[in-house]
C-alpha cells in the first residue's frame, strides 16, 4: 500500500510486474522471434559451432524480411505465409537437436525448448490476429 505522502491521503495498492528485458510483450510476435533469435545467438556463442542451431536461426532471420510484415503483430497479407514456413523449418531444427542433442547439456536442451514455446506462442498470436483481422463473410 502507497499513499502521496500526505497524512490525511487514502492508501492505493499498486501492483508491479517485472519481466525480463528481452521478454516480449503479448501482442508483439516480432519482438518475441526477435528475442528467440538472441537467446538462441547466445547460445550459440557457448556451444560453439552446430549447423542445426545455425540453421534455425537462418530461417528465424529470414522470418523477420520486413517484405514479410506489415508491423510487430501483422504479417503481409500476399507474402505473411513465409513467415510460418520460415519458422516452421526452425522448429524442426530445433526439435532435432532437442531429440539428439549431441554435445548440449540439459540447461541447452531446456533453453532450446523454451525457444520452440516462443515461437509457438508468438505463431498462434499471429495466426489469432488475422483471424481477429478477417473480414467477417456474411458482412457484419
Amino acid at each position: 500500500m502507497v499513499n502521496d505522502g500526505t497524512v490525511d491521503s487514502d492508501p492505493v495498492q499498486v501492483t508491479i510486474t517485472v519481466t525480463e528485458a528481452d521478454e516480449a510483450p503479448e501482442g508483439n510476435p516480432a519482438g518475441a522471434i526477435a528475442a528467440v533469435i538472441e537467446d538462441l545467438e547466445d547460445l550459440l556463442d557457448s556451444v560453439g559451432k552446430n549447423k542445426k542451431l545455425e540453421k534455425a536461426i537462418k530461417e528465424l532471420n529470414r522470418s523477420r524480411d520486413p517484405k514479410l510484415w506489415v508491423d510487430d503483430a501483422h504479417l503481409d497479407p500476399k507474402h505473411g505465409k513465409k513467415v510460418f514456413d520460415r519458422q516452421r523449418h526452425a522448429f524442426k531444427e530445433l526439435m532435432h537437436l532437442v531429440k539428439k542433442p549431441k554435445g548440449l547439456d540439459d540447461d541447452d536442451v531446456e533453453a532450446l525448448g523454451q525457444a520452440n514455446d516462443a515461437l509457438l506462442d508468438a505463431n498462434r498470436q499471429l495466426a489469432q490476429t488475422a483471424i481477429d483481422d478477417a473480414p467477417d463473410p456474411d458482412g457484419n
